[in-house]
């Protein structure tokens, strides 16, 4: 028999320092983690043979791999889902905390959560990732902001120019999605139906319905959806039709069109009737100076409406056989019509306030309510004093608390790119010096919540669930008016100053979204000049 020689050599693959052990089964200590070698060399006397294998040494202590964070989603949305992967020794506790720009926090569990994004602001979201030999902890930011179709996120390449044909009225979307959000189904094909409203909505004001249809086309009956728009097509000379045999004339409205019939409509509309391009010259590769439509391809490419579908070098393409997407025409309108978001405010106005009342007490917070048209801003400024300094960008609904007597007549600014509206409160803000010592409350106090109130129309995205209420209190006592409390929630707000005529009277309270499930009550608080009552019973909200 031949006696066997056994040597073991252990080493990371990072050029670490060799170790070695000898025997038929030697143990070993990694004091690091990462990719390791070990290599087994037998030998007698006939030779020497050796085998390696590769393994990886896991560090104990918990580490974050990989976090899937949004950068921004908007209030329309569908529910953004939070996930990660996590290393250490097992088990692995997740943990998450997120942080939400109204000051409320959502936590939860596991390698992942879902939630509706639907309070606008800068978030943050904390995952602690734990185990016996630590934890390790990660946070991130993300944005929610306003927007208008749960198919088109605000970060998607033509996201501004859909929105700009929702607020100009051209487009209502294409339906609704199974949670009821408006849709615009960006990537479908356009029908000629379709582009005919699209054109005839771009030309004329919002306000404009077109004629009756009286039977141009065989083939659009009278009482089609989009007969009117059609016909008006055809009257105003933007297009003949995609057929005529004799005395039918056809108009195809469930076919398609090619990108370059769609150049030949949208410039016909964009011009006079009289209107006749300049000879092509040859600016698109795919485009050749005899091709039927090139002098209107070419007038497209000088209105700034398309630079092509692709570029290669000096070479340009416009790829006119395919057709065109939704979201392709919503840029073309857009930009042929020159339509952009241009948000105005119509109302900025603090709660319970007229011509006739408008003053509260100093160190109330004071609710303001904002009507707009024309756009979602990508920020709010607001000057509290009316001095032309514009003291908070935040984003709206908004409260304010002047803490000091004065008069005061604050304004409101939207901005969105370069367009920027100014609107200042219609009355002046009287604030009275107000003490707060011993309590005089009333002598009863009642609160019923009514069921939530579906959104205005007029109410931009984004805005807050509304929720119906009525108080009910004795005037005496020196009762002046009364501050709502709504948890999950921290600080009352002032809610109104109490007269006769509003006693027991309906109001609405806006209140932040909160996961389905989290229960909320409303709490009452009434006060005076000189102090404040005691709560009321809570009110569970529907």
């Amino acid at each position: 028999m031949h006696e066997l020689t056994f040597a073991l050599f252990l080493a990371a693959a990072a050029l670490s320092p060799l170790s070695t052990a000898t025997g038929p089964a030697p143990t070993t200590t990694f004091s690091t983690p990462g990719p390791k070698t070990v290599t087994l060399k037998a030998c007698n006397a006939a030779g020497c043979s050796t085998v390696s294998k590769s393994l990886t040494v896991l560090d104990p202590a918990p580490r974050i791999v990989s976090e899937t964070v949004p950068a921004t989603v908007g209030t329309s949305s569908p529910p953004v889902t939070f996930a990660a992967t996590a290393a250490g020794r097992p088990p692995l506790s997740y943990n998450w905390t997120l942080a939400l720009a109204d000051g409320s926090s959502r936590t939860a569990t596991g390698p992942s959560f879902t939630w509706a994004p639907q309070v606008v602001g800068t978030h943050q979201v904390t995952l602690a990732v734990s185990n016996l030999s630590g934890v390790r902890t990660a946070t991130r930011s993300f944005s929610v902001v306003p927007n208008v179709f749960s198919d088109v996120p605000p970060d998607f390449w033509a996201a501004d120019a859909i929105e700009a044909l929702y607020f100009a009225g051209v487009t209502t979307g294409c339906g609704l999605d199974a949670a009821g959000q408006r849709v615009f189904c960006p990537g479908n094909t356009l029908t000629r139906a379709e582009i005919a409203v699209f054109l005839g909505r771009g030309r004329h004001p919002v306000l404009f319905t077109p004629p009756p249809a009286t039977g141009v086309f065989a083939d659009v009956p009278r009482t089609f959806w989009a007969a009117d728009w059609i016909e008006l097509a055809f009257h105003e000379g933007l297009t003949t039709g995609c057929s005529l045999s004799g005395s039918v004339r056809l108009f195809c409205p469930s076919g398609t069109a090619t990108r370059a019939e769609t150049a030949v409509l949208l410039e016909r509309a964009l011009h006079p009737a009289s209107f006749v391009p300049p000879p092509p010259t040859g600016i698109f590769v795919d485009v050749p100076v005899t091709y039927w439509a090139a002098a209107w391809i070419e007038q497209l490419y000088r209105d700034g409406i398309t630079a092509g579908c692709a570029a290669n070098g000096p070479l340009r393409f416009f790829c006119p056989s395919p057709t065109l997407t939704r979201a392709e025409m919503a840029v073309f309108l857009a930009r042929g019509f020159h339509l952009e978001q241009a948000p105005q405010p119509l109302t900025f106005l603090a709660r319970l306030c007229s011509a006739g009342s408008c003053a509260y007490p100093a160190g109330m917070p004071i609710d303001f309510n904002l009507q707009l048209r024309g756009g979602i801003p990508t920020a709010y400024d607001y000057d509290w004093n009316g001095d032309g300094v514009y003291e908070e960008t935040v984003a709206f609904p908004v409260s304010h608390t002047f803490s000091a007597p004065g008069v005061f007549t604050p304004k409101v600014r939207l901005r969105r790119g370069t367009s920027v509206a100014v609107l200042a409160h219609p009355y002046p803000i009287t604030v009275r010096a107000a003490s707060f010592g011993s309590p005089s409350p009333p002598a009863s106090l009642v609160v019923t919540a009514d069921a939530p109130v579906p959104p205005g129309a007029t109410d931009p995205p984004g805005t807050p669930v509304r929720v119906g209420y009525r108080v009910s209190m004795p005037l005496q006592g020196g009762v002046l008016g009364y501050a709502l409390f709504v948890n999950p929630g921290t600080v009352y707000q002032f809610a109104g100053l109490l007269q006769a005529n509003r006693v027991n009277a309906p109001d609405e309270l806006l209140l932040a979204p909160v996961a389905p499930g989290v229960a909320r009550y409303l709490y009452v608080r009434a006060f005076s000049a000189t102090g404040y009552g005691p709560s009321s019973l809570p009110v569970r909200i529907p």
